[in-house]
């Protein structure tokens, strides 16, 4: 019986992988997860919101000023989260090279 030598004989190439590169995000390169963190202010701006709305209540029928000040407050929430989920927006796009 004769002996097998692998002298010579090369490995089988490997496959490249097709697998796309993800691009850095600036999400990324600060380390935080936008997306998770606009979710959870969104969250606790609703629950600011409903409070302040609360807090009106006692006061409706004594002075429409109160009423006001809140609707301002609530614009001003508004445009929080906006600001949020821009930002997140934001942080989420590839990082240009």
């Amino acid at each position: 019986m004769e002996q097998l030598s692998i002298s010579g004989v090369e490995p089988a190439p490997k496959k490249a992988s097709r697998k796309r590169e993800a691009k850095l995000t600036r999400g990324d390169y600060y380390g935080i997860k936008a997306s998770v963190l606009a979710r959870e202010a969104k969250i606790k701006v609703a629950k600011m919101r409903v409070k302040i709305e609360r807090l009106q209540e006692p006061w409706a029928d004594a002075d429409p000023m109160i009423e006001q000040a809140v609707a301002h407050a609530v614009e001003a929430l508004d445009a929080l989260v906006k600001q949020f989920v821009d930002s997140a927006e934001y942080m989420n796009e590839a990082m240009d090279d």
